[in-house]
């Protein structure tokens, strides 16, 4: 089962499936205790499913309904609750409202005495949204407003933070602005409040880390001079001058070993700043550097760029897991060149998708200019390395651009593995602006066109209303240089 989830982890589907099979078939072996692993075990295959995407999606149903039902027999129906959210989230993602809004409803009405104050918040907040998906607006705050109310009594920040970004969203969508900034701001200072815990527990396990290795070394250290005094003990029965012989070149190999510590420690340090400016920008690196924890902000103006490769999930079918790999790289090198060439930050990587954002950790003027300019780069770039690949006779695949321009928020995420990353609508809307695109183009909302319009190098070609999942009709444009 534990092979089944990593190989599912890192994606290599196939693996997952045929350990997850195994297991439940030792499972099935066991006639008295098997009955009672079998949800787990049948949620395993279901989940597998779902991640492989959304052409899997009739198996994955069919093993989640095992999973529930061998729950319902078995009467863990603390499991059930949970089963459902996780399965009606599958179908969200996937952008099928009505099963969403279907299955949160059973998770719902599968609801017991025993769920957890902020558990039922989180499900109360699923319940609002699939409303709200449904255009059943005024429920949707109904449900979303009772999540909240639920969240504060618990005063656990990750609840609250979900029921103000619902309520934001929908208040926002429904043009109540006033409204909408109250759970903005709610949802930012819960953000930010989150990442500080975050961080004061990393803090606190550094310290705690510190403090142990000091008296590891003060342990060895005591021992080193205690076996130090018997050594002398049987040094002095030795001749006087063998004697200064020997503390000669314990000197000389103690300056040697002094020298080489610094020397060590010195590159160390050098080593771990390249590293944490390779993963940070160099603003949030310094802060971290120097209070042991980095605030998340609320950056006004940003511009967020998204890219997606089209045909990947069918090269991947035909060629080797090595080769994919170095496709990728080469392609998402390339990018990183191309952002640090126009002064835009990476965020980050997510599978095949690339995601960079200007204008940020420090605010500037020119972000939409260098986020679109960086886009359009990675178009011709695109459309050169697929060129290539045709004449050789070996498969490619081509990407899709979306930009789009507001606020966000931005900060750390984690306390092992940092991560700079941002939130927000305004990166869910870039998002979509991707998937609305065409292969080869640079699709932008209407924010970044309204910032954009009256620079002269750059033509704009109105797409028109578009629909967009969970935003309705969106005005978009393809922008490109001027005379190309």
């Amino acid at each position: 089962a534990l092979l089944g989830r990593l190989n599912n982890r890192v994606k290599e589907y196939d693996k997952a499936l045929e350990y997850s099979f195994k297991s439940l078939q030792l499972a099935k072996r066991d006639s008295v205790q098997g009955k009672f692993r079998f949800p787990g075990k049948y949620m395993n295959i279901s989940l597998t499913y779902l991640n492989m995407g959304v052409e899997y999606i009739d198996s994955a149903d069919l093993y989640m309904e095992q999973a529930i039902f061998w729950a319902e027999k078995t009467h863990n129906y603390y499991l059930i609750q949970g089963y459902y959210r996780q399965w009606a989230n599958f179908h969200r993602h996937y952008g099928n409202m009505e099963r969403f809004h279907e299955l949160i409803e059973m998770a719902y009405n599968s609801r017991t005495s025993a769920i957890k104050k902020e558990n039922m918040s989180l499900l109360l907040s699923d319940v609002g949204v699939s409303y709200y998906y449904l255009n059943k607006t005024s429920i949707g705050i109904k449900f979303c407003l009772r999540a909240k109310q639920i969240a504060d009594s618990t005063g656990m920040n990750f609840p609250m933070k979900i029921a103000n970004f619902n309520l934001y969203e929908i208040y926002n969508d429904m043009k109540l602005f006033d409204k909408a900034l109250i759970h903005y701001k709610n949802f930012v200072y819960l953000t930010d409040s989150i990442k500080k815990e975050e961080n004061q527990r990393a803090v606190i396990r550094n310290t705690f880390k510190h403090e142990y290795e000091k008296k590891a070394l003060a342990d060895s250290l005591e021992f080193a001079k205690a076996e130090e005094l018997k050594d002398l003990e049987i040094e002095k029965q030795s001749a006087e001058l063998s004697q200064q012989r020997i503390g000669l070149a314990a000197t000389g190999v103690g300056l040697i070993l002094i020298i080489a510590l610094a020397a060590s420690i010195h590159k160390g340090k050098k080593r771990s700043d390249e590293l944490l400016l390779n993963i940070l920008p160099e603003e949030t690196a310094q802060e971290l550097k120097a209070k042991g924890s980095a605030e998340s902000k609320l950056i006004e103006d940003t511009t967020v760029l998204f890219t997606d490769f089209e045909g990947f999930t069918a090269m991947s079918e035909n060629v080797t897991a090595s080769a994919l790999v170095k496709d990728i790289n080469e392609c998402f090198s390339a990018f990183d060149h191309i952002m640090e060439k126009h002064g835009v930050e990476k965020i980050k990587t997510i599978g095949d998708a690339y995601m960079a954002a200007g204008g940020l950790p420090t605010p500037n003027k020119t972000h939409v200019k260098d986020v679109v300019l960086a886009a359009l780069e990675i178009a011709d770039f695109m459309k050169d390395w697929a060129a290539k690949k045709e004449a050789k006779g070996k498969p490619h695949f081509d990407i899709r651009i979306g930009v789009n321009t507001g606020p966000v928020v931005a900060g750390i995420v984690g306390v092992k593995k940092f991560q700079y990353d941002i939130w927000g609508d305004t990166v869910n809307t870039a998002s979509r602006m991707e998937s609305a695109s065409d292969v080869g183009k640079v699709n932008i909302s209407e924010s970044t066109y309204n910032k954009l319009k009256d620079e002269p190098q750059f033509a704009f070609d109105y797409r028109g209303e578009i629909e967009a999942k969970g935003k309705g009709k969106v005005k978009m444009w393809f922008v490109n240089r001027k005379n190309t």
